[in-house]
């Protein structure tokens, strides 16, 4: 039926490709099963031998009647057990598979290298994403949809076996092969992907692959053209190239492929690769990792196998190393022969031949293949393409990383775009057309050019002129990974654009492929990675640049030199309403992350750390948990903390108002970070007065003492502010940290004298408003809080404070100071810490947010940022956020920590002080907290 569909005309060939899914469809219920056992006991050597061996066919129709031809005639003659299918539409390859079965006597294995979905292989189905781009997103449940998608798409169009995924360590920046098709190289990061990924094959119905064993990472040869050699010792073997292989055989995948590599710390001779080589395939692929299921070869005409032996012999001792598939033998002809020559004459035992044929034949068994099933499906079109064209957007934007961004240039001002330039460099002339190119087209930028290496010299060169010339120069270079090139890189024709982009320190640059390249530009001040050209990834390019989206990826791999592993600005748009909501799972987290948050407070109640508390959860801008527990008060009939309780803040009034509505007068250049307080403030007087600036002051350096009771002999805020001015330093600004409350109500007074408005006023028009923190207020005198609980018993005022401020200075000054004062509910407090993990999200610029976040190093050694504290291991953060973490705490019991990191921001809030501030358990209680937090991210 085969050969005769080969023979047909153009038309009744097209006829015959619509039809014949359908009709096999129809077939498959008459079909009696078959039992594998039962298969592989009627088999002849001949046909036994066939079954190991799979052949690679062009999936386009177009052009190949003569190669269609050659495969049909070896799946009758040679009894293939299977065909990997490659490059073409859908429709041809629906239509091709359903030839191809019709022409088998055994039902065929069909797999395809869908690496990053059927769209990776096949025009019209879905590209999700290089292994890459999910490494950079780090989530698991991403990464399990997406392959969940890409094996409903190719069980849908007729295939059975997925030669993913990816598990090298790419380790070596000079790996000219597997770059971004490994998820990173952390071990870690790519055992936890790579079982996520095989568990969503499974959930698919696919066969999953894990490749390329025994680890093809830290390389600097590629394979198809010559054996590259692995170093390390096993120790090093063991920490990380094994490490994913272990934990894809704990998860269950369904079959390993063998790299041609050298890998002499596995006792085996450099000249020996692991795909011949039985001390590596048996010995530690099946004795030490227990794997039981498929060995696969990686394809046997490749470079770094072919080597010393002819296409029959590495047959024939590929199957003695212990594979069990022998895939794209050179020759399957020979290859037959030379398997069947080998098992008569002994040098094969039967029982190998056997044990590979009958997991071949169980496989098929699961596939359905013996009954009838695994043909493609009637209604395939529905499946394949645009039905995961979501997914594979959320991939795109969630993996797309900032890895620097020096002078704020992301999102773009309308001035930038007004400015900007876009060139594109594509690797070659066809990718040009690609669906999807054209980031100019996306940003509405007019002035944009595209290039390729035979592009003329003169255009390459005028290019480089241009950027040169630009403002805002945006420069694209699309460097894919390229089997049979030996490198992966920019081509030397683009020295001249390389050249202008280095010494344009305002240009951007992103690469949609090989991220290694930031090293050609080291100078660039952004650097935008998304790993691939695809139309998603593109548009993801695109909304980030223009602040539309929001911009999460973490880079997985080390820039040597230039960027760390885990690094990445975050950015995303301010909410202007309320911030987007999402189940924990969905955002990376356990799903009991709010069971765990919620038994850790209702624990801290029970044991009188607070009588009641609420704690809000937020990852990439998005809030995964909001957990109130426990009364106002420890009376049982005391009315239950809310979600939308508010709490006095106590010190967070330091960032959460004061901090903001400085850094809002900078951007607006009323005033500067190293403006001096006697500029604004001319009764500040003294020594080492002259030289205190604003910086010092949010710092905590300026000299000042911590803390002076000044309620006791002062009245207003006026008075309370003339005190703390007539205060001397106690230290020369800038060389000790003494964290002072009379720093920040000096600061209050500098911004009322810059800004020209009473600090409250400027705090609600500056801060709350733009930021949606809709319940934040200060507590005046004489009025109360509405829905504020209550904090101590206060001995000085004789009375239970509810809704009026806790600290007394602040209460001396009328309820509004720089340094406390600020009311407000833990939604409130999480937009602030959103807004500083997310690059300022248009409400402040980039660097300035950036600025703020990072140690001052005023005096060198000291934890302090600008207004926030710095994570410190067993401070109030706990001991697991990352090093850049940046938080504060408040006296009554609230605190806010932010990881950039992890783009997490946990917030606390709390009334420990109720009924007395005699009461530290808040302490443990917070770190415990967090580290809880922290230990239920995935």
């Amino acid at each position: 039926m085969g050969a005769a569909c080969a023979a047909l005309g153009k038309r009744e060939h097209g006829r015959m490709r619509r039809v014949l899914p359908l009709v096999l469809a129809t077939a498959a219920a008459s079909v009696p099963a078959q039992d594998a056992a039962a298969v592989l006991a009627r088999l002849s050597l001949a046909e036994k031998a066939g079954q190991v061996l799979m052949v690679w066919s062009l999936s386009r129709a177009e052009g190949q009647a003569s190669a269609r031809a050659r495969i049909l005639r070896q799946v009758e003659e040679l009894g293939l057990g299977g065909v990997v299918l490659s490059l073409g539409p859908t429709e041809d390859a629906v239509a091709w598979a359903g030839e191809l079965q019709a022409a088998s006597t055994l039902p065929l294995l069909l797999a395809g290298d869908f690496e990053s979905g059927c769209g990776f292989r096949l025009s019209g189905a879905a590209d999700l994403g290089k292994a890459m781009l999910l490494g950079a997103a780090g989530d698991e449940r991403l990464t399990h949809a997406a392959a969940e998608a890409t094996a409903q798409e190719a069980r849908a169009m007729g295939f059975h076996w997925n030669f993913a995924p990816v598990l090298d360590v790419n380790v070596n920046p000079a790996n000219p092969i597997i770059n971004v098709r490994s998820f990173g190289e952390d071990p870690q990061l790519v055992a936890r992907l790579g079982a996520a990924y095989v568990r969503g094959l499974r959930a698919g119905g696919v066969l999953s692959t894990a490749k390329h064993f025994p680890g093809h990472g830290d390389v600097a040869t590629d394979s198809h053209l010559a054996m590259p050699t692995v170093s390390g010792d096993r120790a090093r073997l063991d920490a990380v190239e094994l490490l994913p292989f272990r934990a894809a055989v704990a998860a269950g995948v369904d079959a390993v492929m063998t790299g041609h590599l050298a890998v002499p710390a596995l006792g085996e001779t450099v000249g020996v690769p692991a795909t011949l080589s039985p001390k590596i395939s048996t010995d530690v692929l099946r004795g030490e990792l227990g794997f039981r299921g498929i060995v696969v070869t990686d394809a046997l005409d490749m470079g770094g196998v072919k080597g010393e032996h002819e296409g029959g012999e590495v047959a024939v001792r590929a199957l003695l190393a212990g594979a069990d598939v022998l895939l794209m033998p050179p020759d399957p002809a020979r290859a037959r022969a030379a398997l069947v020559e080998a098992v008569e004459a002994g040098r094969v035992p039967r029982a190998r031949l056997d044990e590979a044929v009958g997991r071949v034949l169980r496989a098929k068994e699961a596939a359905g293949l013996l009954r009838g099933a695994g043909r493609p499906s009637p209604d395939w079109r529905a499946v394949v393409g645009p039905a995961h064209a979501a997914l594979a957007q959320e991939i795109a934007r969630r993996g797309l990383t900032l890895v620097r961004d020096r002078d704020g240039l992301v999102p773009l001002a309308a001035t930038d775009r007004a400015a900007a330039i876009v060139v594109e460099v594509f690797d070659n002339a066809d990718a040009i057309a690609t669906p999807g190119g054209g980031l100019a087209g996306l940003l509405e930028i007019a002035d944009g050019v595209a290039l390729h290496p035979k592009s003329p010299a003169a255009d390459i060169a005028a290019a480089a002129e241009r950027v040169r010339a630009s403002s805002r120069p945006i420069v694209a270079w699309h460097v894919r990974v390229r089997a049979y090139s030996g490198r992966i890189g920019i081509a030397e024709a683009f020295s001249p654009l390389v050249a202008a982009l280095r010494q344009h320190e305002g240009a951007i640059a992103v690469s949609f492929g090989n991220p290694y390249l930031l090293r050609e530009f080291a100078s660039v001040s952004t650097y935008l990675c998304a790993y691939e050209t695809t139309a998603w990834t593109e548009q993801a390019v695109a909304d980030a640049l223009r602040g539309r989206t929001a911009v999460t990826g973490r880079l997985p791999i080390t820039i040597p030199d230039l960027a760390t592993r885990g690094c990445g600005a975050s950015r995303w748009p301010l909410p202007t309403v309320s911030l987007p909501h999402g189940e924990p799972e969905a955002l990376g987290f356990a799903p009991e992350l709010v069971e765990h948050v919620r038994t850790c407070l209702e624990g801290a109640v029970a044991d009188h750390a607070f009588p009641g508390a609420v704690c809000a959860v937020a990852r990439r801008g998005t809030v995964v948990a909001t957990v109130a527990v426990g009364r106002e008060t420890y009376a049982a009939d005391a009315p239950a903390v809310r979600a939308d309780s508010k709490f006095d803040l106590a010190s967070l009034t330091k960032v959460c108002a004061t901090l903001p509505a400085t850094l809002r007068l900078c951007a607006a250049g009323k005033l500067s970070l190293d403006t001096r307080v006697a500029e604004l403030l001319p009764d500040f007087v003294g020594p080492g007065k002259d030289r205190v600036t604003v910086r010092h002051l949010l710092t905590h350096s300026a000299g000042l003492v911590s803390w002076l009771p000044l309620f006791r002999t002062c009245e207003g805020k006026e008075a309370v502010v003339r005190a703390a001015i007539d205060e001397g330093l106690r230290t020369e600004p800038g060389t000790d940290t003494v964290y002072s409350d009379l720093g920040l109500i000096l600061l209050m007074a500098c911004l009322e004298r810059a800004s020209g408005r009473d600090f409250g006023a400027l705090v609600r028009d500056e801060v709350f408003a733009p930021l949606g923190m809709a319940h934040a207020g200060f507590g005046v005198a004489g009025t109360e809080i509405a829905g504020a609980v209550p904090t101590e018993a206060c001995k000085w005022r004789s009375r239970v404070l509810r809704g009026e401020v806790h600290d007394e200075n602040a209460f001396a000054m009328g309820g509004t100071s720089g340094h406390a004062g600020l009311f407000a509910t833990a939604d409130d407090v999480l937009r602030v810490g959103c807004v500083f993990l997310a690059g300022g999200c248009g409400y402040l610029p980039p660097a300035l947010a950036q600025v703020a976040i990072q140690r001052a190093e005023l005096p060198p050694g000291s934890s302090r940022a600008l207004g926030w504290d710095t994570f410190v291991a067993g401070g109030s953060g706990g001991s697991k956020l990352g090093a850049n973490a940046f938080g504060h705490t408040g006296f009554t019991g609230t605190s806010i920590w932010c990881d950039p990191a992890t783009d997490l921001c946990v917030v606390l809030l709390s009334n420990r002080v109720h009924p007395t501030r005699v009461n530290a358990k808040i302490k443990e209680v917070r770190r415990r907290l967090h580290d809880l937090v922290v230990g239920d991210l995935r």
